[in-house]
């Protein structure tokens, strides 16, 4: 089931990002005899010459001549960012998406001044007469055909294309309904005519975070020509953002024989995947020889989803030989210590509080490994971070915004005899950051479980003004080792006290011997003595 549910969404998503397409329940088939309908004669519209208001009033119209009716309007926007991922107040994109009845849904995308680029539409409903009627509407029946295959057909018409294609709609348990949705794609498009900054050949193993995505994407293009696979078309690149922070750039290129690639790159422009899906599979067999990643290490495999997951330095790729579809994560070499907290995430206080109860030291390890930086030290001969296979797991880096790194770590060899044993330790020249980690502590549930105390250059602070360590210790052990501190003081001052006691009784008792000394020689001044 989930071999066909990948399938399913990896066939949507293919040229339809904007549509965020649902799969569809079978529909019903109506009681009685059907009537005959009458083809509805469209006006010839150019879309692409319309605002997105009017694409979208004619869209309406339209469709309602099929008896569509256009339910709600959804609007997201795109916004510019500058080198550093910071976002600007200038629009980059605004898409629309169009909800309508009769399980069609429709997204019209225009750029900054409003230029419509784009315009796709998936109709799960199996209708396809609705869709015959739809291309259409969309004036794209005539188009010259520059790529047929089993499923789909690509269509170009001046700085224009258009893909069409059906797929298995399936319904709520992932089952296939027996029905073919159908979805459909117009962009506005470029000549590719990039001229690399460096020559290179695509070669998936060489490929580090530091690669330029555009050389690498011309590489691929001159790569895909030795196996009899054609460039049709290279999108405009895309931004994506997560809760209103930039999280990276997308940049997709259309092949023949059903190929397509996405290359994907941070927010700062670091190269972190390439995507490649091919419904063709006499292509995709010769995609994953020419590759050469079958001959790289085996780590494990995934038979519902006849999947295959391989690795090599840098790289680990996963191979849906079904779905075909090929995914390379590329990650950033092992002691380049800068891009691999560029990956990292900053955590807040529940972030490390959870991860620090999560399970035993092993199972947050790896949890660590996965997140953040660890298993590294700074050589000072060297100059730079290295890795050490003996340093602490639990020891780990992140990036905070006012600093270059903070470290951070655990302990679960908490002692009652050490009164500096604690459970978290945080260090970072960034002192706003610790600070937002008190107030979070403050306010936070788990901040019940611990106690606190500030340190500035190793010494221990009173007021959290400037410090640069925050120890975290837990509060239960942390309450028994001042129990037992006040035991030891009390026990100290009690035996200080005896023994002030004990001087006393042994000055009274040198007293009274001297005084029974003294006594002794006054009695005997006192006796008489015989003359001699």
């Amino acid at each position: 089931m989930k071999k066909r549910v990948l399938i399913s969404v990896l066939l949507v998503a293919l040229f339809f990002n904007h549509l965020n397409a649902q799969v569809k329940k079978a529909v019903a088939k109506p009681k009685g005899k059907p009537e005959a309908a009458k083809e509805p004669v469209f006006n010839k519209t150019d879309f692409f010459s319309q605002t997105p208001d009017g694409a979208v009033q004619i869209f309406n119209d339209e469709l309602k001549k099929l008896q569509i009716v256009l339910k709600d309007i959804q609007e997201t926007i795109t916004y510019d960012y500058d080198a550093k991922g910071k976002k600007l107040n200038s629009i980059a994109a605004t898409s629309r998406r169009l909800i309508f009845d009769k399980g069609l849904n429709a997204s019209i995308v225009a750029d900054k001044n409003d230029y419509i680029t784009e315009i796709s539409l998936e109709l799960g409903n199996g209708n396809g007469r609705h869709f015959k009627s739809i291309k259409k509407m969309l004036s794209l029946t005539g188009w010259p055909v520059i790529a047929l295959n089993e499923s789909d057909t690509t269509f170009r018409n001046g700085n224009l294309v258009a893909t069409t294609f059906s797929y298995k709609t399936l319904n709520e348990d992932g089952e296939e309904t027996g029905k073919n949705g159908f979805a459909l794609s117009m962009k506005r498009i470029s000549p590719y005519a990039y001229v690399p900054k460096e020559l290179r050949q695509f070669d998936p193993q060489d490929i580090i975070v530091h690669d330029n995505a555009e050389d690498v994407g011309y590489a691929l293009v001159e790569f895909m020509k030795k196996i009899g696979v054609n460039l049709l078309y290279q999108d405009y690149e895309q931004s994506f953002a997560m809760e209103g922070k930039l999280s990276g750039y997308s940049r997709n290129y259309n092949f023949s024989n059903s190929v397509f690639v996405t290359i994907g790159t941070s927010a700062l422009r670091k190269m972190n995947r390439i995507e490649l899906t091919c419904k063709d599979p006499i292509t995709f067999s010769k995609l994953k020889k020419a590759l050469g990643i079958q001959q790289w290490a085996k780590i494990g495999n995934d038979p519902e989803l006849a999947a295959d997951y391989y690795e090599y330095k840098n790289i680990r790729c996963n191979v849906y030989s079904s779905a075909k579809f090929i995914w390379l994560d590329i990650k950033p070499l092992e002691e380049d210590m800068s891009s691999r907290l560029e990956n990292t995430k900053t955590p807040g206080f529940d972030d490390l509080a959870t991860l620090y109860q999560s399970g035993s030291p092993e199972q947050v390890i790896k949890t660590i490994s996965s997140n953040y930086v660890n298993g590294m030290n700074y050589n000072n001969d060297l100059k730079k971070w290295v890795a050490d296979p003996q340093v602490d797991k639990l020891k780990f880096y992140f990036k905070v915004p006012n600093a270059p790194v903070a470290v951070c770590i655990f302990n679960y060899k908490v002692s009652l005899n050490d009164n500096n044993s604690l459970s978290m330790y945080l260090y970072s020249k960034d002192t706003q950051y610790l600070k937002d980690i008190l107030s979070q502590y403050q306010n936070s549930p788990s901040g019940s479980k611990y106690v606190y105390m500030l340190k500035n250059d190793n010494k221990v602070v009173e007021q959290p003004i400037d410090f640069d360590e925050i120890w975290f210790m837990d509060r239960a052990v942390r309450s028994q080792q001042l129990a037992q501190q006040e035991r030891q003081q009390a026990e100290v001052a009690r035996k200080k006290e005896q023994d002030r006691l004990d001087a006393i009784e042994l000055e009274k008792q040198k007293a009274a011997r001297s005084m029974e000394t003294l006594n002794k020689l006054g009695d005997f001044l006192k006796a008489p003595r015989k003359k001699p």
